[in-house]
């Protein structure tokens, strides 16, 4: 074997050591990016139901409760409830006029 043989192949031991070293560094950093993308799985941890009482759950509801109902239209009376009571009182003295209507005489 020659001198050139020898140096030739100092070339390419060394070409290959910088290749392998490069691909070592892109498995590395390949394998930083899975990682990030593909954490792996959290341990699963047990259900917990949680049941509110009824009074929580009354009190953040948007539905008023009978009680509330109760006591308000115990206060006050509906507007509707006054109307229809005030022409009750009218309609008992005396009944409605028809409205007028205007009529056109057919030939």
């Amino acid at each position: 074997m020659g001198l050139d043989d020898t140096v030739n192949l100092e070339r390419l031991a060394t070409a290959f050591e910088k290749i392998a070293t490069a691909l070592d560094r892109l498995a590395t950093i390949e394998h930083d990016k899975f990682v990030k993308q593909y954490p792996p799985e959290r341990e699963k941890r047990a259900a917990e139901i949680s049941k509110p009482s009824d009074d929580k759950r009354e009190q953040f509801s948007d539905k008023p409760s009978k009680e509330w109902l109760e006591e308000t239209e115990a206060a006050v009376p509906s507007r509707f409830q006054q109307k229809f009571d005030k022409q009750a009182a009218e309609g008992a003295k005396e009944p409605a006029a028809a409205p007028r209507r205007r009529t056109t005489p057919v030939h």
